[in-house]
Order: structure tokens, then sequence, then C-alpha cells
């Protein structure tokens, strides 16, 4: 298993399985900001992080 994806799942593990903590636990995973991650997406920054916060779908 690559580093990455233990990174991943590492970070979901005790946590509900929702949009948000996968979003966040992807990122976190590959060790990329929310900058990278939300151009790669392509959303804006502000919307990645509500989306993490649970704030927006």
């Amino acid at each position: 298993m690559s580093a990455k994806k233990t990174n991943t799942i590492k970070s979901l593990e005790g946590r509900p399985l929702a949009l948000n903590g996968l979003l966040e636990s992807i990122r976190l995973g590959e060790g990329v900001s929310q900058a990278v991650f939300a151009k790669r997406l392509g959303v804006s920054v502000s919307h990645l992080c509500d989306i993490e916060k649970e704030e927006k779908w």
C-alpha cells in the first residue's frame, strides 16, 4: 500500500464516513493544501473549507 493511501486511511479512522471527512482525508493523505486540492476539484478554497467544516454541500 502506498504512503498516500495509508495516510488517507489513517485520517479516516474513527470518523463517520461523510463527504467532508472523505475529502479532507484524501487531501491530507496526499499532503496538499486546501488551495492545491481546491484547484484540482475546480472549486474555490473558501468553498472547500466550508465543505470540510460541514457548512456547505
